[in-house]
């Protein structure tokens, strides 16, 4: 601990497991695991009502375990070179590592939910493949695909590939942090509001706090969130200080992760900036 001068980094972390043992076989499932319990005469049913009273839907045990780590800053050896399975998937395991919220296809269809078997019917589920994090409607890979995917609630389209970004892949900026405006209803001033056709990627301002209140992280630290989003990747994205950015091209605009640990990252309330008659304005140096 850091109180007695002592320090310990953990580079792997494998958990291998059965998680939990369930009632009816369900393993891995935390709500069976509770029915156990009760079957045992390790808990009571009160005990039991009140779990089912608070967790919503259903959490697997690993799922469970692997958030408290996360929630503890530990977590397991990335799959390559800047893996974080949050924000990307490493090509190393056709991005099998992927862990975001992305739910829609490449060509923009809404993700069908896995434990769903409606429009599609399907033997992807998280008892056939319990270590594939098949949670919602997000975009995984359980089956060795190309990248990572989801079947579709269009009937006529069954599954197609998402668009998660490839972890370690340094994206295609500008050659100068000097934005240009395609749209000339913007009145752009980076410095104090950011335009809504480019997602407020342009601005440039000082704001350092989240629209809930919460300290934005510096861009420059790993902690309490360990991130890809580093002037190192995105060097064209003004990640100054703790300032509010959209290096990603988030669809609500510029963000920041927290110091609250608790919370890995919200969106801030930069000013959008207003319509207007403004010139389009050229890269420096062509």
């Amino acid at each position: 601990s850091a109180r007695n001068g002592l320090s310990v980094t953990i580079e792997e972390l494998n958990i291998d497991f059965n998680s939990c043992q369930g009632a009816d076989n369900n393993n891995n499932d935390l709500e069976a695991y509770y029915r156990q319990l009760v079957i045992d005469n390790k808990i009571t049913q009160d005990k039991k009502d009140v779990f089912d009273e608070t967790v919503v839907g259903k959490t697997y045990c690993r799922e469970a375990i692997d958030s408290f780590l996360d929630g503890q800053g530990v977590m397991a050896k990335p799959e390559c070179k800047y893996g974080y399975p949050q924000e990307c998937g490493c090509a190393e395991v056709d991005q099998s590592d992927y862990r975001g919220n992305i739910s829609t296809t490449a060509t923009g269809l809404e993700c069908q939910r896995w434990d769903s078997q409606t429009p599609h019917a399907h033997s992807r589920t998280r008892r056939n493949y319990p270590d594939s994090g098949l949670v919602e409607n997000y975009c995984r890979n359980p089956d060795g695909e190309p990248g990572a995917w989801c079947y579709t609630t269009d009937p006529n389209v069954r599954w197609q590939l998402c668009d998660v970004p490839v972890c370690g892949i340094e994206p295609t900026e500008s050659p100068t942090s000097a934005p240009t405006y395609t749209n000339p209803t913007c009145k752009a001033d980076p410095a104090t509001c950011g335009c809504d056709d480019v997602r407020q990627k342009d601005y440039r301002g000082r704001v350092s706090t989240t629209k809930s209140g919460k300290t934005c992280m510096r861009w420059d630290v790993q902690n309490p969130h360990s991130h890809t989003r580093t002037v190192a990747n995105y060097p064209n994205a003004g990640l100054d200080e703790n300032y509010c950015r959209n290096p990603d091209n988030e669809p609500g605009g510029a963000w920041c992760y927290t110091t609250d640990p608790a919370t890995r990252w919200e969106y801030c309330d930069v000013e959008s900036c207003p319509l207007g008659p403004s010139p389009t304005r050229a890269l420096r140096g062509k």
